[in-house]
């Protein structure tokens, strides 16, 4: 979860070079329990810092949602600094070059992930899964063992039998 908590906190997105980016932001306001749903897009053609998400309003919590930014140039890749500015500190989030045609995406509750022009995975951030157990029969002793497992190349689990919780973009 990222929250932009103060109307000093924004999120900003460095390029490393004049390219051509486009950002999608997707956020929730939270004001004394009143929830209102928001977005900004925004096109870079420059090597700047960009505000790519604007401080809430007072008394207001803004919970980003979902971030997508795309590298929507020919040919040239872009370094790309993903940062939250306080009024005071600057704080690097991620940071990432990504090449023509690829996608940084940030999910809430998921993390951050690379795609490929293709649209094919190309990076996750550390994620682990946990085995799913089965519900115990009524007066049997519960089970409190999750079994971590990192993903796989080949997408699979370790048993066919096995069902894993697979986080991943909607």
């Amino acid at each position: 979860m990222i929250l932009l908590t103060t109307t000093s906190d924004k999120m900003q997105l460095v390029t490393g070079s004049a390219g051509s980016i486009a950002v999608h932001a997707s956020w929730v306001d939270n004001a004394a329990g009143t929830i209102t749903p928001g977005k900004t897009n925004t096109n870079i053609t420059t090597a700047a810092t960009t505000d790519i998400i604007a401080a809430p309003a007072a008394s207001t919590a803004r919970n980003i949602k979902s971030l997508n930014i795309r590298n929507t140039h020919a040919s040239n890749s872009n370094m790309l600094t993903v940062q939250l500015f306080d009024g005071t500190n600057t704080f690097e989030v991620f940071k990432a070059s990504i090449a023509a045609g690829e996608v940084l995406v940030y999910v809430e509750g998921i993390g951050w992930d690379i795609y490929g022009s293709d649209g094919s995975h190309k990076a996750q951030s550390g994620r682990m899964m946990f085995r799913c157990l089965p519900a115990e029969p009524a007066g049997a002793p519960a089970s409190t063992t999750a079994h971590a497992r990192t993903p796989s190349t080949h997408g699979g689990s370790d048993h066919a039998a096995t069902p894993y919780i697979r986080p991943g973009p909607i």
